[in-house]
């Protein structure tokens, strides 16, 4: 999935395939953002974000470690 660089409220959840992160990626996918899920977990930010396009919402997903340098920066190019 491919997200809409013009897009005027998008939002990067780190920590977003469980708990406070998951709400938070549910809660912004509502009002209207579109979300990136991330969490270092392999198959947690895809089974968020599934279950949140299944409403309809824009969201796309990404396992990342972002303890690692290039994280970051893949991250925010995942949003784009």
């Amino acid at each position: 999935m491919t997200m809409d660089a013009n897009a005027e409220k998008v939002a990067i959840v780190t920590g977003g395939g469980r708990g406070i992160g998951q709400a938070t990626a549910e809660i912004l996918a509502r009002d209207g953002y579109r979300v990136l899920v991330t969490d270092l977990a392999e198959q947690a930010p895809e089974k968020v974000a599934q279950a949140l396009r299944t409403e309809g919402l824009e969201v796309a997903a990404v396992a990342a470690d972002l303890t690692r340098d290039d994280a970051p920066a893949a991250i925010v190019e995942a949003a784009r």
